[in-house]
């Protein structure tokens, strides 16, 4: 998922460059934490029935975030798995139907990532 803050230079002219960094960080590694606990939650995860003698729950397990350090006016985190089989789960097989657990996750973030960072920007300008 890619946000743009419009208005945030605008919002932060009087900040400094290291503080506009370290604000653009918290929002970008908060709204990341937003995403993983998303998409976490709604991991499908195999039971007996459908992979008997297990283990169970090592794609839910495996979901991670990668944040972002505070170094210019740029800033990415990454919400991933390194399960091989992540992609034929996301997106389906010939024999599988997809079961669409990061886009869907992100999708249902998006309003709280959004209010987050709203709620960011107004408490780094009362500061």
């Amino acid at each position: 998922m890619s946000t743009k803050i419009v208005g945030l230079e605008k919002l932060l002219v009087n900040y400094n460059k290291r503080t506009k960094a370290d604000i653009l960080t918290k929002i970008v590694n908060g709204g990341a934490a937003i995403v993983h606990g998303q998409v976490v939650m709604i991991t499908p995860v195999s039971t007996e029935v459908t992979r008997p003698g297990g283990p169970h729950g090592e794609l839910r397990g495996s979901i991670s975030i990668k944040k972002s350090a505070s170094v210019s006016t740029k800033a990415t985190a990454s919400v991933f798995t390194a399960k091989e089989y992540a992609p034929h789960v996301e997106f389906g097989t010939v024999n599988m139907a997809a079961q669409s657990f990061m886009h869907k996750g992100i999708q249902l973030s998006k309003q709280k990532v959004k209010k987050y960072a709203k709620d960011q920007v107004k408490k780094a300008m009362k500061v």
